[in-house]
């Protein structure tokens, strides 16, 4: 039976074994690299968010879409080579489809930076900013006594 409609047949089998072994912000950016509605420049243009007056990304080599953020964009050129290794070959299909490569690319994607609404994701995952915030906020609360 061909079923289009997700809510009456459920979510395909093949996507739910991507997100399997995914915590829920690796899933989350799993689904928003998928379907584009991602906190990169063009969907954030497209939406009119205030400070995206256009859809190039920062790097200013491309329009701020998944493939160009996963694949293509010069600022994450370094981290990209250390997270994947030799992505030549590679496709952005290869990275969002493959189970074996969904939980590299989500953690990679959080791990840079670039989309804010998971900071927090990555200091608690990964741990990443965690010892220097940790260290600002003691500051902050010996100020606060006194």
């Amino acid at each position: 039976m061909n079923c289009y409609n997700t809510y009456v047949c459920g979510p395909d089998k093949a996507i739910l074994k991507l997100h399997k072994n995914l915590r829920k912000a690796e899933s989350s950016i799993l689904i928003q690299l998928r379907t584009g509605k991602v906190g990169l420049a063009r969907f954030l243009c497209k939406r009119r968010v205030p400070g995206y007056g256009s859809p190039r990304c920062r790097c200013g080599r491309g329009v701020g879409t998944p493939v160009h953020f996963l694949l293509q964009c010069d600022i994450y050129a370094e981290q990209r080579r250390r997270g994947f290794g030799d992505l030549s070959r590679r496709t952005f299909r290869d990275l969002i489809d493959s189970p074996e490569l969904v939980a590299v690319a989500a953690k990679w994607a959080i791990r840079t930076g670039e989309l804010q609404q998971f900071e927090l994701a990555s200091r608690l995952l990964y741990g990443e900013g965690s010892e220097q915030r940790g260290e600002r906020d003691r500051e902050g609360s010996r100020e606060g006594v006194g």
